[in-house]
């Protein structure tokens, strides 16, 4: 093996196990058939007729022993991306294959002392696809030695990946379902191994099925997602729904998001508010934050302006955005607080400094109109804008007015009023539509176009805007 690299592979192969080892032809042959059978479990679709199953491969230029499974995609009616998240699977079942037998034959010094290089070769008609590894001897000796899963799971807790790579993974293969279950995490976030969902998924419903909570979990997340599996969310539901029982309060968020939406599960007010209340008593600030929400907007709970304001006092101090906006609108309007426009400006301030344009827009309309502030409208402006570049449609149409009246300390500029309305109206602005088309009827900063402006009001309509309404039916009559 180690000098006649030319020779027929499955020739010296058979040579040399007659010479080395003391193993006969029946357990070498039974070896064989494992490994088929096993690549027979990774894939449902049967091989069509006439196609190489098994074959031993040595790679001259790498100097590798592989075991070559060819698979045509297109025969066996699958995608290549589905071919290729069956390459890890495949290569995670031969290498206990591999394990099992180099390392515990009599001939295993032989090739533990070529450094030789075990393998899986996936190929298609178009391409081919390797993922391989090394057996030494110090491999086979650390593959073979006891583990138990606190060991593991320390090992992975000091983050030495790559050692704890190995160990989950005999644990795994023994079926141990914590030890699947961070395997599949490994997988999952690319931990010491080519980030991999369809694997993922594979490891965490092994574990699922043996009942473990956080394999729950993350299979639901993948299920939530579409990652590695297809987007399910009546699955994903089915899966968070066991976790959130056990106490998980993100399991719990995600439930109350999706009765909200109706996504996975009825709609349902109420059960909406159960979750995200008992997702926030447990910690979860996302859901302290749709709680106290909720309390203004009577989804689910009655309306409650103090408790609205308790809890979105206690969420905004961990900077969630939602929690701060609605609570400086409480402020803004005095209600279950009292009404102080300085905070209100304060909390918006702290908004738009975190990158969320509505908060910079909310801010420049106290500068804009004096609420709280004295007025200024060159603050205001430079307010709206920051609040349109960070994609605020309010803020790009408060801009577009400022330039069509010239004020802010700019020039007045109907072609920039054109430019900022139609950023805004884009963005789902029904105000800035309806700016825009009342521009095209006067032909200002664009060429008078009675159709364009219909179809802008219609438009403005269309996203709630009464005014849209009002100039639609007036114009569409003339």
């Amino acid at each position: 093996l180690a000098k006649d690299k030319k020779s027929d592979m499955e020739t010296t192969f058979n040579t040399a196990r007659k010479i080395y080892s003391n193993a006969p032809d029946e357990k070498i042959d039974a070896f064989m058939a494992e490994q088929v059978k096993g690549m027979s479990a990774i894939l449902p679709t049967k091989l069509n007729e006439g196609t190489e199953l098994y074959r031993i491969v040595y790679d001259t230029n790498t100097n590798s022993l592989a075991y070559a499974y060819e698979m045509n995609a297109a025969k066996l009616g699958m995608s290549e991306q589905k071919l290729l998240g069956s390459a890890d699977v495949i290569k995670t079942n031969m290498r206990q294959h591999h394990v099992n037998f180099f390392c515990t034959f009599p001939s295993s010094k032989l090739f533990m002392d070529i450094g030789i290089t075990l393998g899986v070769a996936i190929m298609t008609t178009e391409q081919r696809f390797i993922t391989g590894y090394t057996l030494t001897v110090d491999d086979c000796n650390a593959e073979l030695a006891p583990v138990n899963i606190n060991d593991a799971l320390a090992t992975y807790n000091r983050k030495d990946y790559k050692s704890a790579l190995k160990q989950l993974r005999i644990l795994a293969d023994q079926g141990n379902a914590t030890a699947q279950t961070k395997l599949g995490y490994m997988y999952g976030n690319g931990l010491e191994i080519k980030q991999n969902y369809t694997v993922a998924a594979d490891w965490y419903q092994k574990a699922v099925d043996q009942g473990n909570v956080d394999a729950h979990f993350y299979l639901g997340v993948l299920y939530d997602e579409g990652k590695g599996v297809k987007q399910d969310y009546e699955m994903a539901a089915k899966l968070f729904l066991k976790v959130a029982e056990d106490g998980n309060h993100v399991a719990q968020s995600f439930l109350g998001s999706m009765y909200s939406k109706g996504q996975g599960l009825e709609q349902n007010d109420h059960r909406a508010f159960y979750w995200h209340k008992r997702a926030a008593d447990n910690g979860n600030m996302v859901s302290l934050a749709e709680v106290g929400t909720m309390y203004i907007s009577g989804r689910g709970v009655a309306v409650n302006h103090t408790k609205a304001a308790e809890t979105l006092t206690e969420a905004s101090k961990h900077g969630g955005y939602l929690a701060s906006m609605n609570l400086a609108w409480l402020y803004k309007k005095g209600f279950g607080v009292k009404q102080d426009f300085k905070k209100s400006g304060s909390l918006y301030q702290k908004v738009c400094n975190d990158g969320h344009g509505k908060g910079c827009t909310k801010l420049g309309n106290f500068y804009e109109y004096g609420n709280g502030y004295n007025q200024d409208m060159t603050k205001a402006l430079k307010l709206h804008k920051k609040g349109c570049e960070l994609g605020s449609a309010d803020g790009c149409a408060a801009t577009a007015w400022f330039y069509k009246i010239g004020v802010g300390g700019v020039e007045q500029s109907f072609g920039k009023a054109v430019e900022y309305y139609t950023e805004a109206c884009d963005m789902g602005s029904g105000a800035a539509c309806t700016g825009l088309g009342s521009l095209y009827t006067q032909g200002k900063g664009v060429q008078k176009d009675k159709q364009q402006a219909v179809k802008l009001f219609n438009k403005g309509c269309g996203l709630g805007f009464q005014r849209g309404c009002e100039y639609y039916q007036k114009y569409n009559e003339k």
